[in-house]
């Protein structure tokens, strides 16, 4: 596990194609030949569901873009319900929700999701 090293965004899926034991470290081989670690604490198995509604904790904005740089004129106050339509990462790879009319925090201080 030296040289080259490639950063995958967290939610990102990874195709498997065979585990590797090498002394007492576990890796993955992933389909395009490249090794990562199998280490619980970095990676985790399986499908797993996402979120379809948010509550807001406190009031948030939205926005335009997903950077949360642009606003568009929208303010949602506490104890709002908000359906998800998807969601993006930004350019430093913080999860967005993907909303009616722009993008809003994934922030789990900001939002409950369910």
């Amino acid at each position: 596990m030296t040289g080259e090293v490639k950063h995958y965004r967290q939610g990102q899926k990874l195709t498997i194609k065979r585990v590797v034991h090498y002394h007492a470290t576990t890796r993955f081989v992933l389909s395009d030949g490249t090794y990562i670690t199998a280490n619980k604490q970095l990676v985790r198995t399986g499908a797993f569901t996402h979120a379809k509604y948010v509550t807001v904790k406190t009031g948030v904005n939205l926005y335009k873009d997903y950077n949360l740089q642009t606003k568009a004129g929208h303010h949602y106050t506490a104890k709002t319900k908000i359906k998800i339509l998807g969601w993006d990462y930004s350019d430093n790879g913080t999860l967005r929700y993907r909303v009616a009319g722009g993008y809003i925090t994934a922030n789990s201080l900001y939002v409950y999701k369910h």
